[in-house]
């Protein structure tokens, strides 16, 4: 069986960091692209074409909510996570995007 294709979309490098080492430290997973914000996760996702994305709701130049519903309507069959950190404010469950902790 393949490893789990994963592209992780986080502006702060330290988180993108760890989420990477903990992935990497399993035996079917590997981080295959970065991005460090939604526009650079579009990007990379139409290129790489990762199993899953990881993506930050918070993010510069093309927020996490706005990348995913992007991401579902150009790579739909590609799995996409949403990250809240404490103190983000959520985003509204009518944005279809999905639901935080959940896949989108």
């Amino acid at each position: 069986m393949d490893d789990l294709r994963i592209l992780i979309a986080d502006d702060h490098a330290v988180l993108r960091d760890g989420l990477k080492a903990l992935v990497n430290a399993q035996p079917d997973m590997k981080v295959i692209a970065e991005a460090e914000n939604g526009r650079i996760a579009l990007q990379k996702t139409r290129e790489l074409q990762p199993d899953v994305v990881v993506m930050d709701v918070s993010m510069p130049e093309m927020n996490g909510a706005q990348a995913t519903q992007r991401l579902k309507q150009i790579c739909p069959e590609i799995k996409c996570w949403r990250l809240l950190l404490r103190g983000q404010s959520l985003p509204s469950p009518s944005d279809g995007s999905g639901r935080l902790g959940f896949p989108a």
